[in-house]
């Protein structure tokens, strides 16, 4: 867990030096924001791909690998391409870890590069939602979702649509369940204005608090029932069984409602290529107000928990002071800690201790 830690701390020890709000020379930064962000990326990749038994998925997977059942499990048709191409060239399982390592913090790379104002905070935030760690676990899904992630920024930000399409394919093709987010390529055609926004947002938020969850099981199974492969799959698996929030679950709903509401209200950006990301998350709360708690939800709300790393760095940005926005950095870094450790001491993902094909602990 100290790798951890460290790691946590270094980038925000590093990351003051990059930040002109805290300390620069001539209003320039001390440290190129984008050198930090390849130097931490790189590590975060090594630690990811020279990692070795750790993840509840990690052992699964390398049997089947080893074995080559892809499809006799149903793994999908991209993921199943890319491990026989691995055997023809006859590399261990290590390297199939790498490569999906590798495609995940890529896009992270990517998405931070492009759209945060504040790379060592995307960082820490990526650390902190602890979807950096379910990147060692649920590794296939991750980077299905990273596939995702790349369609998004190429069919919304750089208007290929065909492209993004044919990216969004691949990304089902690594794991089926991408095919859930496929509405949010149809959110950049639906224009909300302030009022619908706000109106949507508060009626997810009264519906979180409120309706039943036998009720939002009910919802689950009617969405279910409208796709075969999702009925199939899903309608009478654990995947749907809704189970009771934490309190730390409901905190960070309503954290990232109320920044999610700040942007809706201060943005005045006419021409906002970055827009569709705040937009999408709309999806983010419409599931986890009308949908029960469980591992479905959880595994579509993985995504905007990407999303989140850049959202917030937007939100500090916008704001009218130095001082507040040094305030709110301080705040994220002390609330992300706290989350980071509490997940790492609860350990479900069994990422703790650090262990590596060098033997690191």
């Amino acid at each position: 867990m100290e790798i951890y830690i460290l790691l946590y701390f270094s980038i925000v020890f590093i990351g003051v030096f990059s930040d002109r709000d805290i300390l620069s020379i001539k209003n320039k930064t001390i440290i190129n924001p984008n050198i930090l962000l390849f130097g931490f990326t790189s590590i975060l990749f090594l630690l990811a791909a020279i990692r070795e038994g750790i993840g509840t998925d990690y052992y699964l997977y390398k049997g089947i690998y080893n074995t080559q059942a892809e499809e006799k499990v149903e793994l999908g048709w991209a993921y199943s391409l890319l491990s026989d191409f691995l055997r023809f060239l006859e590399v261990d399982y290590q390297v199939l870890i790498a490569v999906n390592s590798i495609v995940f913090l890529i896009v992270i790379y990517y998405l931070i590069k492009k759209f945060s104002y504040y790379k060592y905070i995307s960082l820490i935030t990526l650390l902190g939602t602890y979807m950096y760690f379910a990147s060692y676990n649920t590794f296939r899904q991750m980077t299905s979702i990273a596939v995702v992630l790349i369609a998004l920024i190429v069919f919304n930000t750089y208007k290929k649509k065909l492209i993004g399409i044919l990216v969004f394919i691949i990304s089902i093709g690594l794991h089926k369940s991408s095919l859930m987010f496929a509405p949010l390529f149809l959110f950049n055609y639906v224009k909300f204005s302030k009022v619908v926004y706000s109106t949507i947002m508060i009626t997810c938020l009264i519906a979180f608090f409120i309706i039943p969850d036998y009720v939002r099981e009910w919802f689950l199974l009617i969405i279910l029932g409208t796709s075969d492969f999702f009925n199939e799959k899903y309608a009478n698996s654990t995947f749907i069984q809704g189970e009771e929030r934490g309190v730390a679950n409901k905190v960070f709903f309503l954290f990232y409602w109320i920044i999610s509401m700040f942007l809706v209200v201060k943005n005045n950006e006419k021409n906002n290529n970055h827009r569709w990301i705040e937009q999408s998350f709309l999806l983010y709360f419409i599931v986890n107000s009308f949908l029960p708690y469980s591992s479905i939800v959880n595994r579509i709300s993985m995504l905007f928990e990407l999303l989140i790393i850049v959202i917030i760095p937007k939100f500090i940005f916008i704001q009218s002071t130095k001082n507040m926005r040094n305030i709110l950095k301080v705040a994220i870094i002390s609330i992300f800690f706290v989350r980071l450790l509490y997940v790492l001491l609860l350990n479900g993902d069994e990422v703790v201790p650090y262990k590596s094909i060098l033997n690191l602990h």
